[in-house]
């Protein structure tokens, strides 16, 4: 559930950043109104063949602190909520691995895609801006996203040297709403002529959020003896939603070299997050598979939603037991580190190369009472090279080579799966075009997987190609007509695949498909905008 409208949110906003560009008439004419760096093509927002939505810092750092909700509103997109903790995005009804979300074009590698109760490990209040792509672009980075693709892009790494040594921001931030205390900051310098430190952070603290006129359902059982146990529901008026508390904290420190031709940098990213699970049932604990559905015996107790004898204050979450009622809540922690590097003119025919490389250790526990009842484990690695060529018969592009890889472990009372390993390598290329008021877009690319599974399951291998292409036709000022086409196939998620087991987060028992073939969807879309 959302209460945006319902909340007072006081923001104290302080900026202390340089401006980057001179200021005379002549370069403010011709400065781009709105540009994506996730494009390797750097190109504006009319060349592409969707439009294609970007939302700036100064938006973001007012906004909500989960990726779900800081784009709930814009168009075409939604927000899946669970809670104050954990939110994704829903773009045209699709979410999931259906609309990836990716940290500066790179995998996030975290254990969001498996339920909606996991959080997205990206921060918008810290990011330099968030970029919701479609079309023919989407396939540099992923296939088989027909929603579209968020990326979130950082200021972790530095691409230039502040032009007065130095430049930062903070922000303070306080909602009535939910008694949130948030606190951000970074700020870039200069340690030589070419060599540039960030440092940046994120603090927060809030309570379970305020709902008006919300009933909280109370179950009640009583033994009449004879094994019959009857059941009475009492509807009682709560000032908050139970278990919705959020707290966190992010520390991020970049360090790069920075030179006439582009720039080498390295980063090093620290978040830890606790957040209540709301709306956690034991209702289907006992239940398991029979055939095509759940049987359930006689000792199933329906409507246990909060577990007693939590103790918010050993973790340190200071909030009292009147402030929020206690219940399973996730404990998680992230390392991640990053490589990144640029050069222009690298050699000849070709004019710039781009190579990102990450790794990211993440953990989460979800917590029951006082013991941890489950814990997932991902380790992820991500690698990618670009190569953008110069124009060839009026055509301009980009091509390149991407290999990701996550170990993913579950243990405890929901593992739903085995051990598993999931490699993928990626070939991908777009070229544009324009001719006349038309402006030709296309992209494809292969994809090649693998996951191995620690069990007598087989493992999976499999490849998908992907290929798109679009039109723009601007046949008045400021008015285009687009024709988006696509062919988009998406290989299986492990889970997807060897899934087995009861899922109390969301009431579902989840049962994968080892035969599973590619994801393949086919789309034709006129947009004008």
């Amino acid at each position: 559930m959302s209460f945006h409208k319902n909340l007072l949110t006081l923001s104290i906003l302080a900026a202390f950043t340089p401006v980057a560009f001179a200021q005379d008439d002549k370069q403010a004419q011709q400065l781009e109104t709105l540009k994506s760096t996730a494009h390797p093509l750097t190109q504006t927002a009319a060349d592409f063949a969707a439009a294609d939505n970007v939302i700036g810092q100064k938006t973001l750092s007012t906004g909500a602190p989960t990726i779900g909700d800081a784009l709930d509103g814009q168009l075409g997109v939604h927000t899946n909520q669970y809670g104050s903790g954990s939110s994704r995005p829903v773009i045209r009804g699709q979410d999931g691995p259906r609309v990836k979300v990716l940290q500066h074009a790179s995998e996030t590698a975290d254990v969001s895609t498996l339920s909606p109760d996991h959080a997205v490990t990206v921060d918008p209040i810290l990011a330099k801006q968030i970029e919701v792509i479609r079309g023919p672009s989407t396939l540099l980075y992923s296939a088989g996203t027909v929603g579209g693709l968020v990326n979130v892009t950082d200021n972790k790494i530095p691409t230039q040297m502040p032009e007065k040594g130095y430049e930062g921001q903070v922000g303070l931030r306080y909602n009535s709403g939910s008694d949130e205390k948030l606190a951000s900051g970074g700020v870039t310098v200069g340690l030589t002529d070419q060599v540039a430190l960030r440092v940046e952070g994120l603090k927060r603290d809030a309570n379970a959020y305020i709902a008006p006129n919300y009933y909280h359902a109370h179950t009640h059982e009583h033994d009449l003896g004879n094994g019959q146990v009857e059941k009475h529901t009492e509807y009682e008026k709560e000032r908050r939603v139970g278990n919705t508390f959020a707290k966190g904290e992010t520390v991020n420190v970049g360090l790069s070299w920075i030179h006439d031709r582009g720039f080498t940098g390295i980063s090093y990213s620290n978040r830890q997050d606790q957040y209540g699970l709301p709306g956690h049932s034991h209702e289907y604990e006992s239940c398991h598979p029979h055939d095509d559905h759940l049987h359930c015996d006689g000792n199933n107790h329906a409507g246990h939603n909060n577990v007693p004898g939590h103790n918010h204050g050993g973790h340190g979450h200071g909030h009292d037991h009147e402030e929020h009622e206690a219940g399973p809540w996730v404990d998680l922690k992230t390392e991640r580190y990053d490589f990144r590097s640029e050069l222009a003119d690298p050699f000849v025919g070709f004019s710039k190369l781009r190579a990102h490389a990450s790794y990211t250790d993440y953990k989460h526990d979800e917590i029951e009472g006082n013991e941890v009842a489950t814990t997932f484990k991902s380790k992820g690695y991500d690698g990618r090279l670009e190569l953008v060529h110069n124009p060839v018969a009026g055509w301009e592009g980009v091509f390149g080579t991407q290999y990701t890889q996550q170990k993913l472990d579950i243990t405890g009372e929901e593992s739903i799966l085995e051990p598993t390993k999931t490699q993928k390598w990626s070939l991908f290329a777009l070229e544009h075009k324009q001719i006349n008021d038309f402006h030709i877009e296309l992209g494809a690319r292969v994809d090649h997987q693998t996951i191995d599974i620690e069990s007598n399951k087989k493992n999976y291998s499999d490849q998908a190609f992907s290929g798109s292409a679009a039109v723009n036709w601007v046949f008045a000022p400021n008015y285009t007509l687009s024709l988006v086409g696509s062919h988009q196939q998406r290989l299986p998620l492990a889970q997807e695949l060897f899934a087995d087991g009861k899922h109390l987060a969301t009431n579902t028992y989840e049962r994968g498909n080892e035969n599973l073939d590619v994801e393949k969807s086919n789309n034709l879309e006129p947009i004008q905008y």
